[in-house]
């Protein structure tokens, strides 16, 4: 007995729309040391100074529409997994447009992506 199987035919799209930001990382993780960070997560006007300087030294790190202007945005409550640290997110404005901006979370090297250590 022999049973012959009828290929499926694949319904693609060729003219999607495509995003680029849509696989970009909202984490921008920074070379700082934990004392450092602890010191400067709440007072932000050392934040400022410290993103700043690290925006000069590793421009790389950070979103290209960083440089028309970010705002502090807030600071993230403690984790449960790392109840010591605390994130800070920052907003940056997106493309041309005023109107349209992004946040972003800070991170520190010395914390993984998922807040795992």
């Amino acid at each position: 007995m022999s049973v012959t199987a009828t290929p499926k035919k694949r319904d693609c799209s060729k003219e999607k729309d495509f995003d680029p930001l849509a696989n970009k990382s909202k984490q921008i993780c920074l070379p700082i040391e934990p004392d450092d960070y602890q010191r400067i997560l709440f007072d932000a006007h050392a934040f400022r100074i410290e993103l700043d300087d690290l925006m000069d030294e590793f421009p790389e790190l950070f979103p290209g529409t960083i440089k028309q202007g970010y705002k502090l945005h807030d600071i993230l409550p403690e984790s449960k997994k790392m109840p010591d640290i605390r994130l800070r997110r920052i907003k940056v404005v997106v493309s041309d447009s005023p109107l349209k901006e992004e946040v972003f979370t800070i991170r520190p090297s010395f914390v993984m992506p998922y807040m795992t250590g």
